[in-house]
C-alpha cells in the first residue's frame, strides 16, 4: 500500500517503505471509520465534533502525505471552527468522505 505523498512522508519521517505501509493500512481503517463518524455527526448536525474528527483525519493524512484527504479535512475543520453554514460544512464532509472512499 502506498499514498500519493510516500516519498516525501519517508524522508520526513525517517520511517522504512515497510514502516509506512503499515501506517497507511492503519490510517486507511481509521479513516474509514472515521468518515462514518464523521457522516453520523452530519447526521445529528454536531459540527463541533465533525471538526474534531476531521482534525484527527487532517493529522493522520499529513503526516502520510495524503495531499487530497488532509486539504478536505482541513476545510471541513475550517469551516466547522468557523460555523459556517450547515450546507457548507455538509458539502466539505462529502467530498472529505469521497475522498477517503477513493483511497
Amino acid at each position: 500500500m502506498t499514498g500519493p505523498g510516500k516519498e516525501e512522508a519517508l524522508k520526513r519521517l525517517g520511517i522504512t517503505p515497510e514502516v509506512y505501509d503499515d501506517l497507511y493500512a492503519d490510517f486507511l481503517a481509521l479513516a474509514r471509520e472515521n468518515a462514518v463518524l464523521i457522516g453520523e455527526a452530519t447526521a445529528q448536525c454536531d459540527w463541533a465534533r465533525a471538526g474534531k474528527i476531521a482534525h484527527s483525519i487532517k493529522g493522520m493524512a499529513g503526516n502520510l502525505g495524503v495531499a487530497g484527504v488532509f486539504e478536505s479535512a482541513r476545510d471541513v475543520e475550517r469551516a466547522a471552527i468557523e460555523g459556517r453554514d450547515p450546507a457548507v460544512i455538509a458539502e466539505r464532509i462529502q467530498d472529505l468522505t469521497r475522498q477517503i472512499s477513493q483511497l
